[in-house]
């Protein structure tokens, strides 16, 4: 099992603020990726934000307020350019994170024939209102832009992608058509690329801040075991996963059968895993040239592991 640190994408905060009968400041321009904080603001303060969407680039804006003490709330408009709570498109005030989607539609529905958007961006204001006589927090914003084009997992065959920092890349898997109603679903980045895992059982899009089950330590790789106990079974129904990038990287993702847990291998995309004391991961290779040489590696990163290969069947330990 390898470990790795979680990464995070960080900016210098340098906010400007309102309060009391200050006059009103310049935003602090954000951008999608790019975590803001850890910062502070105080009772009644407002701070102000900025970030741009770029016209051509089509997809949902999610932010997301994180108040790790005391209580702050998030307001956001697409053309007041310091929201706050009478005067804002989108606000939330819950006691703890805050969160708002700016879905691609509503550029159109609330700005009207007046295009909120200039000839290059779309600007998103974004202001943080302190609530608690001090709140400390951090924002991020991510873009969502994959959801139509969800690529669908078969079971047992290992799909190799890449995602950007602070974005999605979908998927689906039918557990009708694949004859299975529990399955482990494993997400594999190695050390270099931070990536969690989000599932809802249905045809709904999953996201870091809407699912029903979710994979999300430090651990590479992620396993989410769908069964009776997870909230997200639905039995034999299609299940909608989404893998989210703290960084750029790529990853592989896996749909294994409990009961057989043989794992179809790429050429040349290195799997991770960890295996218990006298029990067996099962994997496959397939060949389509007899020809060919094969080369299998088998790196132990922790602990001692054996590797048994069979051209004909499952191998064991004598065969």
């Amino acid at each position: 099992m390898i470990l790795t640190a979680v990464v995070f994408l960080l900016g210098a905060l340098s906010v400007q603020s309102q309060g009391g009968d200050q006059p009103a400041s310049n935003s602090t321009q954000i951008f999608a990726g790019q975590q803001y904080g850890v910062a502070n603001v105080t009772k009644n303060e407002e701070q102000y934000f900025r970030l741009d969407k770029p016209v051509d680039q089509i997809g949902d804006i999610e932010i997301l307020l994180r108040t790790l003490s005391g209580d702050a709330d998030l307001y956001v408009s697409l053309s007041v350019e310091k929201p706050n709570y009478e005067n804002n498109d989108f606000a939330s005030s819950l006691y703890g994170d805050d969160f708002v989607r700016v879905a691609e539609l509503d550029f159109d529905r609330l700005c009207g024939e007046e295009s909120c958007c200039t000839a290059d961006v779309c600007p998103v204001y974004i202001t943080v209102r302190g609530f608690d006589p001090l709140s400390t927090y951090w924002l991020l914003a991510s873009m969502n832009t994959d959801w139509s084009r969800a690529t669908p997992l078969t079971i047992n065959q290992l799909v190799s992608s890449s995602v950007q920092s602070s974005s999605y890349k979908f998927f689906t898997f039918n557990a009708s058509a694949a004859d299975v109603e529990t399955f482990r679903i494993v997400l594999d980045s190695g050390a270099a690329t931070d990536v969690d895992l989000y599932v809802i059982g249905g045809l709904e899009e999953p996201s870091i801040n809407h699912s029903q089950d979710s994979a999300t330590t430090i651990l590479v790789p992620e396993t989410l075991d769908i069964d009776q106990d997870s909230p997200a079974f639905c039995g034999a129904c299609v299940y909608s996963i989404a893998v989210y990038g703290f960084t750029n990287g790529s990853f592989t993702i896996t749909v294994n059968a409990n009961d057989t847990g043989e794992v179809t291998l790429l050429e040349g995309t290195p799997v991770h895993g960890s295996v218990v004391a006298h029990t067996f991961n099962y994997y496959a290779f397939l060949n389509s040239d007899a020809r060919n040489k094969i080369t299998i590696e088998l790196t132990s990163t922790m602990g001692d592991a054996d590797l048994y290969v069979s051209i004909n069947g499952t191998p064991t330990t004598d065969d």
